[in-house]
């Protein structure tokens, strides 16, 4: 049996059926609409209604809303959620930055669903986890939940690294784990509170200081430096004869070039010049109807200038034009399936929405009222591009 009902919503006042015997709202969205808590006034309702405030200022402000599975309060307003805690120092106190936690005092409270403004403060997420350490709620090592490791077998694979010399991935593969898991263990950033003074972190990282540090002395640099002038030898060559890596080998040369006060003889070759998508594609495609093609990139910027960086087919009064809010591109007015060249005089600027709509046909409107919107000069653009005057602009 279906009830028929008509939404409540005054923005709505839809009949719809139900087979429930309590609807109010045709939808989600008109309940939504109409029950979310979006004014201050609301907000501040909401968040009084589910909380007991004691008489004594200092004591701990308890919540009877919704919890998370950790036991943090968690309010429901201005269609979001957003914690109790926090929404409890935005009320009270003033607002928050995004990356600020608002954090319980851990000598006043202690508890996660008290929401007294007195006993909150803003920091940062590291302060968060040092209060939690005074706390003693902090889990670590295998009190954690996630730990698979233990105090022994943490000092195992630090012995193993510090004291015979085996290389992280070998201690993991010994241990079976994986190397980002050994390389933490080993550069301390997880199990700190192991033997910390006893195997301390490495200075810098294995990889990096193979690439970027050695500990060649002057005359094996001056060595390295000639035998690449005079003899040509290969950085690839030179690192594996000093036991450097050949970017390192590159950087002591190029430095003791710079020294001498003079540059490498063999200058790097010379970058290719970028072409366009768009250029190659068009080429093609001309190729492919049998019709000459010659247009360019230069031609192209030269044609854009000449028409004022406005699309061709808008009209006079487009804001985007005008802005400069969209992307221009080459349109040819007399497109390859019907023998129009790949040619600048053929080609005119247009949006993409224009470019799409106008696709393998002809313009709409006549191809002389085209190229009399030339703004600077009432010529076509192959004549501009034969040596025009005033280009570039100024």
């Amino acid at each position: 049996m279906r009830y028929h009902y008509v939404c409540l919503s005054p923005r709505c006042r839809k009949s719809f059926t139900s087979p429930s015997r309590s609807r109010k709202y045709c939808s989600i969205s008109c309940a939504s609409k109409e029950t979310a808590i979006q004014t201050a006034d609301a907000i501040r309702a909401y968040f009084l209604a589910r909380v007991t405030i004691q008489d004594d200022p200092l004591a701990c402000w308890p919540w009877h809303g919704s919890l998370t599975d950790q036991g943090y309060p968690m309010a429901f307003v201005d269609r979001g959620k957003i914690l109790a805690t926090r929404l409890s120092y935005k009320l009270f106190v003033g607002p928050l930055r995004d990356d600020q936690e608002v954090l319980h005092d851990p000598i006043l409270c202690n508890h996660r669903w008290c929401t007294n403004y007195r006993h909150l403060r803003p920091g940062t997420h590291k302060e968060n986890m040092d209060d939690r350490a005074i706390a003693g709620t902090l889990k670590k090592g295998t009190d954690h939940y996630l730990s698979s490791f233990t105090e022994a077998d943490v000092l195992d694979v630090l012995r193993m690294f510090h004291e015979d010399g085996l290389k992280p991935k070998d201690i993991a593969n010994r241990k079976g784990r994986s190397i980002v898991t050994i390389h933490d263990i080993i550069h301390r950033k997880t199990w700190k509170f192991v033997a910390p003074g006893l195997y301390p972190a490495p200075t810098t990282d294995g990889r990096s200081h193979r690439r970027f540090k050695h500990t060649l002395s002057e005359a094996m640099i001056t060595k390295l430096c000639l035998q690449r002038q005079t003899d040509g030898a290969t950085f690839h060559s030179l690192g594996k004869a000093y036991g450097i890596d050949h970017m390192m080998a590159e950087r002591i040369y190029n430095r003791w070039l710079r020294n001498q006060g003079h540059t490498d003889p063999k200058p790097p070759a010379p970058l290719k010049p970028r072409v366009k998508k768009w250029t190659t594609s068009n080429k093609q495609r001309a190729k492919k109807y049998g019709v000459p093609s010659d247009f360019t990139e230069p031609q192209w910027h030269v044609i854009q200038w000449a028409y004022g960086y406005r699309c061709v087919y808008c009209p006079d009064d487009c804001i985007s034009c005008a802005t400069t809010s969209h992307e221009l591109t080459p349109d040819h007015i007399i497109p390859f399936s019907l023998g129009g060249p790949d040619t600048a005089s053929n080609v005119v600027p247009a949006c993409r929405l224009c470019n799409s709509l106008k696709n393998d046909g002809l313009p709409t409107i006549p191809i002389d009222a085209i190229l009399a919107k030339h703004p600077f000069r009432p010529t076509s653009p192959a004549t501009l591009l034969l040596g025009a005057a005033g280009f570039p602009p100024d």
